[in-house]
């Protein structure tokens, strides 16, 4: 089977990972985080978009060995480009791996806010299933960036209403013996 997302053809075991981005946002939809009385806001690290990530931290990482898996030798990579040149791809990488949140989560949203299907090179809607993965301690010391998140997830409420109620009874009917 291959199914039509976005304009664009997804092979079948991509067919699947859609599949698992939607039944996400469902849950998310469904049970989202919500700051408590005890959240605190965090004053958002101040983004110079001509900077890399290595400059923003301040911290310079020992080159990684020759040999090393494909994804670190990236990440290094990623971490020396100014972070206003990073890709969606660069974003989705670097936050898949924890790397730079701080900085690099606001301009993920600005990506999202604009679309949040946005790509990289696995599928679409992989930079916010990336972000969706963010472990809940950082969105409750970020609440100004959970309100974002939570605007991207209710921009998505009515596409994921009309997948539940209508798309999937049509192919749960599709098979059905009735």
């Amino acid at each position: 089977m291959r199914l039509v997302f976005a304009d664009r053809r997804l092979p079948p075991d991509e067919s699947s990972q859609q599949m698992h981005v939607l039944a996400r946002l469902i849950a998310c939809l469904t049970s989202p985080i919500q700051p408590t009385s005890q959240t605190k806001p965090v004053a958002a690290k101040r983004i110079q978009p001509n900077a890399s990530l290595e400059t923003l931290e301040g911290v310079k990482w020992d080159e990684p060995a020759k040999d090393s898996a494909p994804h670190i030798l990236e990440c290094h990579r990623l971490r020396k480009i100014a972070v206003r040149d990073l890709t969606v791809e660069g974003l989705h990488m670097l936050i898949g791996q924890e790397i730079g949140l701080h900085y690099l989560v606001p301009i993920a949203l600005e990506k999202l806010e604009e679309n949040p299907w946005a790509a990289g090179m696995h599928f679409d809607g992989d930079l916010l299933l990336n972000v969706l993965r963010i472990a809940p301690n950082y969105w409750s010391d970020n609440t100004a960036q959970l309100e974002r998140l939570n605007g991207v997830m209710g921009a998505l409420d009515e596409y994921v209403k009309f997948f539940v109620r209508d798309l999937q009874s049509a192919w749960q009917k599709l098979f059905s013996n009735g």
